[in-house]
């Protein structure tokens, strides 16, 4: 059996990354397929990993360590990507604001800061950065970016007196006034680009409180006040646009990157699709296998691999998702996918399932079941 085989994987979060994801998937089908054409294409969508992706497929970008904090407020070492010649930085907001980074017995929602971003947005400025590209996925907080504001020098009042603490989603519940004039004078040259994995609102029934809330620790009780703050503390960002989609990107900071900042918000897989050519690669391929960690409904609304499936359908191009999980009620019919997999093939805790020695084992496993199927179709 022949035929072009495209590999587009993003990745297992906190456990195996997109490059090593397609690395296991393609060494399965060039051993039990060995007359397929396997290539490949590294899947990002502005959450983890993208910084990554990025300097896998350019020649141009250096890389630099920057002093940061954790969304807790620990130390922490982050990167960011630069490239002299355009004068572009480049972001991931993961590098020190995910949660991950955050020990379980540390997490409290209220008290979770994105000021870490801050203190890389001062970094890629002093560095000359003319534009600076934020890769808004795998956040920690729901601040709506109160903590990198403050560290870029906005200020925030409650009854007229300075909160002197981290800015958190505790500012955002306490905050009555805010005043931008101390902002890095800096910022007001510089072109801002927030790339987006989800199209949520910041506040509302998908907004950032109360859809993504829940995983990063927030109570219910808690998550509804927050919401409702929210309104009332986005009133206080010049150009306030609740409406805006993306805006509740990475806990709301796609909406301070694009009212307090002035910048817009595009999505991250169109990006990281576009930069690798997809639509001729697609033209070519007969198959393409594309996942991350889980699939569900915000797959199809902005995530990479719902991006591939979208465009793949598209051309008539069959896709096959591989996962760690995916939602029971997940309508694979009325997606863009033809069928969806999970890798997990026995019993075991989350934990254990998401440890990388696991994931690589599961994954190499089903890759070489799924390869041995495909060897035995005579036709793709």
């Amino acid at each position: 059996m022949s035929g072009n085989v495209l590999i587009a994987m993003d990745s297992f979060k906190g456990s195996i990354t997109g490059n090593e994801a397609g690395r296991i998937i393609a060494e399965s089908f060039e051993t039990c397929l060995p007359a397929s054409r396997i290539s490949r294409i590294l899947l990002a969508d502005g959450g983890e990993g993208s910084l990554a992706a990025l300097e896998a497929v350019t020649d141009d970008m250096m890389t630099f360590s920057v002093d940061s904090y954790d969304p807790a407020g620990d130390p922490v070492v982050s990167l960011i990507g630069y490239c002299d010649r355009r004068r572009e930085a480049f972001i991931e907001i993961a590098q020190t604001d995910a949660l991950p980074m955050v020990d379980v017995k540390k997490r409290n929602l209220l008290e979770m800061s994105s000021s870490g971003v801050g203190i890389l947005v001062k970094k890629a400025l002093d560095l000359g950065a003319e534009k600076i590209n934020l890769f808004l996925g795998g956040s920690a907080t729901v601040d709506a970016g109160a903590g990198m504001l403050q560290e870029l020098g906005a200020v925030f009042l409650s009854d007229g007196h300075k909160l002197e603490y981290r800015g958190s989603a505790r500012t955002v519940m306490e905050a009555d006034a805010a005043d931008f004039s101390s902002l890095d004078p800096r910022i007001s040259s510089v072109e801002f680009v927030g790339y987006c994995d989800v199209s949520n609102p910041l506040a509302g029934p998908e907004g950032a409180a109360l859809v993504f809330g829940p995983q990063k620790g927030g109570t219910e009780d808690m998550l509804k006040l927050l919401d409702r703050k929210m309104v009332s503390f986005a009133g206080l960002y010049p150009g306030a646009d609740l409406s805006l989609a993306g805006g509740g990107s990475a806990g709301g900071l796609g909406f301070a990157v694009a009212s307090a900042l002035g910048g817009r918000l595009a999505s991250g897989s169109e990006y990281f699709l576009g930069i690798q050519d997809i639509d001729r690669k697609l033209d070519g391929a007969e198959l393409v296998i594309t996942g991350e960690g889980r699939i569900d409904r915000q797959t199809l609304d902005g995530k990479g691999p719902g991006m591939i499936a979208r465009l793949a359908s598209q051309k008539c191009v069959p896709v096959i998702g591989i996962c760690g999980s995916y939602e029971s009620d997940f309508d694979v019919r009325n997606s863009c996918f033809t069928s969806v997999f999970s890798i997990l093939h026995g019993c075991c805790t989350p934990d254990t399932a998401m440890t990388p020695e696991t994931a690589t084992a599961n994954l190499r496993s089903f890759s070489e079941n799924l390869a041995s199927l495909l060897s035995a179709v005579k036709k793709l």
